[in-house]
């Protein structure tokens, strides 16, 4: 065995507990969130094998298989074909309840960030929609969509709601190289003031998977955020699918 073989194993070890009722995997599961969290396993670095594991802590391939899995689904470790299983960068953290753009927080955390907008038009306000933004339903609205990636990586989907009359030549304005709300208060006179949000897990849609590169059916997070200006008027109305493998949210309470 190979003096990096060791290493790593000795880092690992961790006895279980057979006579918890918390499952063996489950076990295995926190050890090797310990291990990374510890900084024990560096991003980039390689895991001991699913039979090296095995060994280890005297576990069924089957039960040491679940464990990875659960780990790779949520993001921590990534497999590569004919190489092994390796520790994943960390996830990129957005602070939620706050008016700053996800590309402003990317770039004060020091990442590279962008954003693709895929398209702008007018749509009539479903009733969900209409609720939040207190219009009556089938009111034209502007539904901007747009991707946000850092360090070139999906990382999110950006959905914008805003009602015609608030802004009614957005679909003329530079929405490319220019912060949406730059425009609503340097154009249009619309300071936004505060935000109410709120957080839930969902699966990525079939036009999701393809645009943030994830399975159809991944774990995602959702975010929805009703936008008010100066006057407590709703004048936005956002839904953010953030990848559950990619991104962490940081709430302030």
């Amino acid at each position: 065995m190979s003096t990096f073989q060791q290493r790593k194993e000795h880092e690992v070890v961790s006895e279980l507990n057979h006579n918890s009722s918390q499952a063996l995997y489950a076990q295995l599961e926190e050890i090797i969130r310990e291990a990374i969290e510890n900084g024990n396993w560096l991003p980039g670095e390689a895991i001991p094998s699913e039979r090296e594991l095995s060994r280890i802590y005297q576990l069924s391939r089957m039960t040491v298989r679940r464990t990875i899995d659960a780990l790779v689904t949520d993001g921590l470790l990534y497999r590569v074909d004919g190489k092994g299983t390796f520790v994943s960068d960390p996830k990129v953290s957005f602070q939620a309840l706050t008016l700053d753009g996800l590309r402003e927080q990317a770039l004060q955390m020091g990442h590279a960030s962008s954003a693709s907008l895929l398209g702008i038009e007018k749509v009539l306000a479903q009733k969900k929609i209409a609720g939040v933004l207190k219009i009556a339903p089938e009111t034209p609205v502007f539904l901007i969509e747009r991707v946000h990636f850092v360090k070139d990586v999906p990382l999110a989907m950006h959905r914008s709601y805003i009602p015609c009359d608030v802004c009614p030549e957005l679909q003329e304005d530079d929405l490319i190289n220019t912060s949406l709300y730059g425009i609503l208060k340097d154009k249009y006179g619309v300071s936004m003031t505060r935000a109410r949000e709120t957080l839930e897990s969902t699966l990525a849609s079939t036009r999701e998977s393809l645009l943030l590169h994830v399975k159809s059916g991944s774990p995602m997070l959702l975010l929805r955020i009703a936008v008010f200006d100066s006057t407590d008027r709703p004048v936005e109305y956002v839904k953010v699918v953030f990848r559950g493998d990619k991104v962490q949210l940081h709430l302030n309470i």
